[in-house]
């Protein structure tokens, strides 16, 4: 009995100035929709502002000349373009014809910038014509409306 109140007394000594409490709270569940809205880009060439530019003025796509082709791409949507890239496909006489692709700096909303596609002739060249497909395409694989365009070829 001694060593029970020598035990009572000891807890209480060293439980002095601390205060053990528990409680509990209990909340109703909550749920959350989290809404995030796409910020996309619109971009599209601009109409009328394709050109081909060649070294020696011409107008044509000599054998092993380097040129390229000139347009705007405007960005009219919410977002910003990034990651954007000509993709460019020649049909007719592309024999020696190799056509780059572009990959264009970011195009923030409401921006214009120049974009340049190099094209270049090698030796095999042969006399025609190139009819193009030229378009600007996102990562996430939206593209603008495709733009036509010929060009000349003289071996």
């Amino acid at each position: 009995m001694k060593m029970i109140r020598l035990f009572v007394l000891l807890a209480m000594v060293f439980s002095v100035g601390q205060t053990v409490a528990q409680s509990t709270v209990t909340t109703a569940p909550m749920r959350f929709n989290i809404v995030k809205e796409a910020v996309l880009p619109m971009l599209e060439i601009v109409p009328g502002s394709v050109t081909f530019v060649d070294s020696n003025h011409n107008g044509v796509i000599d054998a092993n000349e380097v040129c390229y082709l000139r347009f705007l791409v405007k960005n009219s949507g919410k977002g910003n373009g990034e990651g954007c890239r000509t993709i460019v496909e020649a049909t007719g006489t592309t024999d020696g014809i190799v056509i780059k692709e572009a990959f264009l700096p970011t195009i923030s909303k409401g921006q214009e910038i120049e974009v340049r596609v190099p094209i270049e002739a090698n030796g095999q060249t042969k006399t025609g014509e190139i009819a193009l497909k030229i378009k600007v395409r996102d990562p996430n694989g939206f593209e603008t409306k495709d733009v036509q365009y010929r060009i000349g070829t003289r071996k």
